[in-house]
């Protein structure tokens, strides 16, 4: 028994290490079941270490190459805009086709970064909605709706990052205008984000929130992983409410109801436009 103890004791303050198994020769049948399962254990948890530290290096290989793709995408994208207004039509004319390829490839590159960079601790404050989804207006392509323009506390950066992602995904699906409702729910802040796009196939809803999974041709499949990962840093969670081909999509985002600034009366009718479609 003592041997197994220190065996034991070895695993935990060394995980990594390769460790004989204890001879249990003078021991009962089940002692020498403990110890064996221990070593297997010891094993896993190895590989499991040796993986992790794999895949952090990984990581940090594709951040920085991603950083240096960024500078010359930057560099790139400037020649593109001198193209666009050469003499030459051929030219002219295949500028703009270069331009839009340097600007995926750049977007695709920041969400490589982002999905790779563990999300910031929330700073929440409260925000004036009407403010704030005018400022999202002015570099969202779609025509922004706001049925409630309750202040809601948090974090602006996150909550900003996290709508961009649904408005570019929005906006690939052929939307025109989102409409963000604002409500109670018990004891939960509930932001429903509804576009008028075509829908998302009903096969692709259980992957809609999986990195790599893109339901658009050309996508990175990173934009609603890294939504999800903006409202699990808000203290919340962001889920499908509804969504049918040709019909539009609706995103639930919940957060705790504490962030919700209270109303003596929930007026559901009246609907305020915060912004125009983007020339």
């Amino acid at each position: 028994m003592h041997e197994i103890i220190l065996f034991i004791n070895q695993i935990s303050e060394a995980p990594q290490l390769l460790r004989q198994m204890p001879a249990m020769q003078q021991a009962v049948t089940e002692l020498r079941e403990i110890a064996a399962r221990l070593v297997k254990l010891s094993t896993n948890f190895r590989q499991a270490l040796w993986q992790k530290e794999r895949l952090a290096d990984v990581g940090e290989a594709v951040t920085k190459i991603n950083h240096d793709l960024r500078n010359i995408l930057t560099t790139a994208t400037l020649v593109s805009e001198v193209l666009k207004k050469s003499d030459d039509p051929k030219i002219a004319e295949i500028g703009p086709v270069i331009s839009n390829s340097l600007e995926n490839a750049s977007r695709l590159c920041q969400n490589m970064l982002d999905f790779m960079t563990h999300a910031p601790e929330a700073e929440p404050r409260w925000l004036e909605v009407d403010k704030f989804m005018a400022e999202m207006a002015k570099i969202s392509p779609l025509k922004l709706q706001i049925k409630d323009t309750r202040k809601i506390f948090v974090d602006p950066i996150l909550l900003n990052r996290l709508l961009l992602n649904l408005f570019r995904n929005a906006h690939q699906a052929g939307a025109s205008q989102v409409e963000i409702d604002i409500w109670q729910a018990g004891n939960l802040a509930v932001l429903d984000i509804s576009d008028n796009g075509k829908g998302i196939a009903a096969e692709m809803h259980p992957f809609i929130f999986k990195a790599f999974h893109s339901r658009h041709s050309g996508g990175s499949g990173l934009g609603m992983a890294i939504a999800k990962d903006m409202a699990v840093a808000m203290a919340g969670d962001i889920k499908l409410a509804r969504s049918a081909e040709g019909k539009g999509t609706t995103f639930r985002l919940q957060l705790p109801g504490e962030v919700l600034e209270k109303a003596a009366k929930r007026t559901r009718g009246a609907k305020k436009t915060r912004g125009a479609k983007k020339p």
